[in-house]
């Protein structure tokens, strides 16, 4: 079991000139309730399936296994009935540390969020400029809220 500890943040506008990696993302959610996320998701070339429970503020148990590419279009064509997102997520370093940016599409287009992975819920950081204000407790936000929109 991975533990995730991370945090949300809004972001108006992003030059995306300024990351090292980019991904395009489909996920999907199986199942979404009481702190618990069953997803499906399409990395890259990758796929992955999901199951996320809170044990924290901000921390969830992660556990993630990689699954054949085509299975995991069938399962978000076939178990989600509609919860998906497409994005695309840019990977930008500030101050030593990696944040991860996606950039919505379709129903969500756009949306821009940054996320960054702490190893504590009290580590400290440096907050980038283009960040508008932190929505890690903000549930719209939440991937599988966006999903169902």
């Amino acid at each position: 079991m991975n533990k995730e500890i991370e945090r949300k943040f809004l972001i108006e506008e992003f030059d995306e000139s300024c990351t090292s990696e980019r991904y395009d993302i489909i996920q999907g959610y199986i199942h979404s309730g009481d702190g618990k996320v069953v997803r499906v998701r399409t990395f890259g070339e990758k796929a992955y399936i999901t199951i996320k429970y809170r044990i924290g503020n901000i921390s969830r148990a992660e556990f993630e296994y990689e699954i054949p590419y085509d299975d995991a279009l069938n399962m978000i064509n076939n178990c989600c009935d509609n919860k998906v997102l497409k994005k695309t997520r840019f990977i930008y370093y500030h101050c030593n540390k990696k944040w991860e940016i996606d950039v919505f599409k379709g129903k969500n287009h756009g949306l821009i969020l940054g996320e960054i992975e702490l190893s504590s819920e009290n580590e400290e950081f440096e907050i980038p400029s283009f960040i508008v204000k932190e929505v890690t407790n903000d549930k719209k936000y939440s991937n599988h809220i966006l999903a169902s929109k």
